[in-house]
């Protein structure tokens, strides 16, 4: 699903769908009476989606065939056909699958896979995987290859925020960690607090970077959470402090300094906080401008948040609730109101 201000798209058996939060109504883009959206036929059209996005009223893809290979493509919303701008095609070893990741400044990034395959002298079959991460320029059509030195997790046109992970880390096992925290302390955390990550800011065009923020130094600590970014703002933590990277000037600057932080991301022109103490779960909130936080007081239950957004529109939040996926609008969300949330599947 792709969210905009008025709903979300959807790419399900070929063809692509839209809710509109208004009406509460989901419709196939295709303007065709009797059509059975299940062809290239259909207006609506795209095929097996891997990916994708929309922008400007063009669906951007990446289609995979088992049978073929991978794609990228583009589709005009208003009823245009699926014109294909890459496509690596499989051979009888190399099997090719693309993925869209990230878009900004008027680019995309995509990782190809390539799994290959070789007989070996005694029949059996070993398989290796390759990878490359690419830059597409949506203007000019035209790709090249990016060497990350890590996790690209956003980028200008000059700057990239990358998250950079040693190959090998000093921890304990999960058997050795619950020997010594018991059984009802958190592994996952343990790990994701002890591991020692780097943010780098990256020269795109150079390859060069600097170290923004080092586990060990600084107190590093990169959210699990996807929603890193918001506009050219890339947020992260170190020690008590949450921090802004503008991805335009390339400038840090401290958003805010709060205690016993567990996890954290932007939305909505605001930073969304969660705090744990023995005295339990609390929820904030806090503007990208201002950075005083604000608590959502009766937002948390025993288990931490007792609805989470992951998806926004222009007054809506797409969200987990109790129920499993629904949607809410903004006001009530701030007001905690989550009893007015729908159930979207």
């Amino acid at each position: 699903m792709f969210t905009d201000d008025d709903g979300w798209y959807i790419c399900s058996a070929g063809a692509v769908s839209y809710y509109d939060y208004t009406s509460g109504r989901t419709m196939t883009l295709c303007a065709q009476p009797g059509c059975s959206h299940r062809d290239a036929s259909c207006q609506a059209w795209v095929g097996n989606v891997n990916s994708f996005a929309v922008l400007d009223g063009v669906l951007y893809a990446t289609l995979d065939d088992a049978g073929s290979g991978a794609q990228l493509v583009r589709k005009e919303l208003s009823g245009g056909k699926v014109t294909v701008l890459e496509q690596w095609d499989n051979t009888d070893n190399h099997f090719y699958t693309a993925t869209l990741r990230r878009f900004s400044c008027g680019k995309a990034t995509l990782y190809v896979q390539c799994r290959i395959t070789e007989q070996q002298a005694d029949g059996r079959v070993d398989s290796r995987t390759e990878g490359s991460s690419l830059l597409y320029d949506l203007a000019a059509g035209s790709y090249r290859e990016l060497s990350v030195p890590g996790t690209l997790m956003g980028f200008s046109a000059r700057w990239g925020a990358v998250v950079e992970e040693p190959k090998e880390q000093s921890l304990l096992s999960a058997e050795e960690f619950a020997a010594q925290y018991g059984e009802n302390a958190s592994y996952g955390r343990y790990v994701h607090q002890n591991t020692q990550r780097r943010l780098l800011l990256w020269n795109m065009e150079s390859g060069d970077y600097t170290v923004v923020a080092d586990h060990n130094k600084d107190g590093y600590l990169m959210t699990v959470d996807p929603a890193q970014v918001y506009g050219m703002e890339h947020i992260y933590q170190c020690g008590d402090q949450l921090r802004l990277l503008n991805l335009e000037s390339g400038e840090s600057r401290t958003l805010l300094t709060m205690e016993d932080i567990i996890h954290y991301w932007v939305m909505d022109s605001k930073a969304f906080i969660i705090t744990e103490t023995e005295a339990g779960y609390r929820f904030w909130m806090a503007d990208l401008q201002d950075g005083k936080p604000v608590e959502l007081v009766g937002a948390t239950d025993e288990h931490g948040i007792a609805m989470s957004p992951f998806q926004e529109g222009g007054s809506f939040f797409r969200a987990l609730g109790d129920n499993g996926r629904c949607v809410i609008s903004k006001e009530d969300f701030y007001a905690v109101r989550f009893e007015n949330a729908v159930d979207v599947g």
